[in-house]
């Protein structure tokens, strides 16, 4: 059934829509008094599923595990956002949904910018302040919060919004930046550079926060390698379930068994090949003192390792008869490769797989930095 068939459908009730989408911004119980008594519903929450008008104090106090919803105020003629914490909300820390006992006398807790995905947030958060108590970037994650800093942070990311941002790169290659102008857009659509511009720190937790899921992903944060013994320590690679692994899914009394006729159900094939479009250009932004942060427990081999290799290895007679060769189409075919990879200090990427099932192996990838040599 086609598109236009459905469409016609709902043009015939576009009137009814647009009507009943109108009434979910207003309720007739707005401005009325509130049911504890003690003032007008004036405020009522953006994001609670038919969320009921109320005063403030009865929204703040309602909201207390909900600190990242958005809140409108009614000023007589029309709904105005506004902030919880800006109402009175303060996000605690240690104990609950309660004010640490140790807290400063007085304390509306630090200002912090708070990402979620519904926008950028600023939020009052009073932590704990007991002898035990975390230092503050653990107090954060304890409350699904990825802080920005490990000093005293002053930015925190939601875990569900790293989780999202993650999805969205995995199935829509979405850049960081498109999403985190959404992100600001949701917060201010008429004004999205007024809001809290967090982009840089975004980019910095979303490559921590991918790093650590694929830690626990790969079993390391539950101690795998005791129990996997024969595999290399720190692995975070996914290996071909199907491809033989001694000690995995198969014996080494069961290959020795093996008829000889029969050992090539149980042989391990690798391919290589190389991408010579995964290039990385040569910019000012470079960080010279940029780490890996799986070097080496990955698919990619360890850089130091790696960088010792290419000091010593040298060309074969063959390629040098090539460079030194005087025929003019050679030269034409060198010059082409030049040219193709000027100013990329990574010119593509090899990767070694398993022929029959195309996981990459573990350590089995390396930057090539000399065109498509």
């Amino acid at each position: 059934q086609g598109a236009s068939v459905m469409m016609e459908a709902f043009e015939k009730h576009f009137d009814k829509l647009q009507s009943t989408i109108l009434a979910c911004e207003y309720n007739s119980q707005t401005g009325t008094d509130c049911s504890c008594g003690d003032g007008k519903s004036d405020y009522h929450c953006e994001e609670c599923f038919s969320s009921t008008p109320s005063c403030r104090q009865c929204l703040v106090r309602s909201h207390q595990d909900l600190p990242l919803h958005h809140a409108q105020q009614w000023t007589g003629t029309h709904f105005n956002r506004t902030c919880l914490s800006e109402m009175g909300l303060v996000l605690f820390l240690g104990h609950g949904t309660v004010r640490c006992p140790n807290a400063p006398v007085g304390s509306k807790g630090r200002p912090t910018v708070i990402v979620h995905t519904n926008g950028i947030h600023k939020l009052n958060i009073e932590f704990c302040h007991c002898a035990h108590a975390s230092a503050d970037p653990f107090q954060l994650t304890s409350a699904s919060l990825f802080p920005a800093t490990t000093d005293q942070p002053e930015t925190a990311f939601s875990f569900t919004v790293l989780k999202e941002f993650h999805a969205h790169t995995l199935s829509s290659k979405k850049s960081g930046y498109e999403y985190f102008i959404a992100l600001r857009k949701l917060t201010n659509n008429a004004f999205p550079d007024e809001t809290y511009d967090r982009y840089r720190e975004f980019l910095r937790v979303a490559r921590v926060w991918r790093y650590l899921t694929s830690v626990h992903r790969a079993g390391q944060a539950h101690n795998i390698d005791s129990i996997l013994t024969h595999q290399q320590p720190g692995s975070l690679a996914v290996r071909c379930p199907a491809c033989p692994e001694i000690g995995f899914n198969v014996s080494q009394d069961f290959l020795t068994m093996l008829s000889p006729d029969m050992r090539h159900i149980v042989t391990k094939y690798l391919s290589g090949d190389g991408n010579f479009r995964l290039v990385h250009e040569m910019n000012g932004n470079k960080d010279p003192d940029d780490v890996a942060l799986t070097n080496g427990n990955s698919y990619f081999v360890r850089w130091a390792d790696f960088e010792a290799y290419l000091k010593v290895a040298s060309l074969k007679p063959e390629e040098v008869r090539v460079l030194k060769s005087t025929c003019n189409r050679l030269k034409a075919a060198i010059m082409q490769n030049i040219m193709k990879f000027k100013n990329k200090d990574v010119t593509g990427v090899f990767a070694i797989q398993c022929a029959r099932h195309q996981f990459f192996e573990p350590n089995g990838m390396v930057d090539l930095h000399k065109g498509e040599r």
